[in-house]
């Protein structure tokens, strides 16, 4: 699965990408290389955040959220499972509420992602 914030739409949009595939992860990311839109993109759409060293951190309840109606059954325990992983890797935020996810600006997003 992999997260699509288009900053060249009007207004801007989130997408979540094959949400089924729970074995790669990312932040794909179309429009203008602009850091400071995307943080306020995931920020007003309450789908995550940039740490301040401008690391992207996408909320596991908006990952939720944009996946319902659109998974099998099972999905929960795939989705927990990556979600597991990525916290043994130290790739989650202390509180468990957010997965870090590599950013891919448009021009590296085709065939980008981090495989599980």
């Amino acid at each position: 699965m992999y997260v699509v914030v288009d900053l060249g739409a009007d207004p801007a949009a989130v997408s979540l990408v094959e949400p089924s595939d729970c074995t790669r992860f990312h932040l794909a990311v179309r429009g203008p290389s602009d850091p400071v839109a995307l943080g306020r993109v995931l920020a007003a759409t309450e789908s995550g955040w940039l740490n301040e060293q401008g690391a992207a951190f996408v909320s596991i309840g908006a990952l939720r959220r944009l996946s319902v109606g659109r998974v099998q059954p099972g999905w929960d325990t795939a989705f927990q499972t990556m979600i597991d992983w990525a916290a043994s890797k130290g790739w989650t935020n202390p509180e468990g509420t957010a997965i870090q996810a590599h950013v891919a600006w448009e021009s590296e997003a085709q065939g980008a992602g981090v495989d599980f």
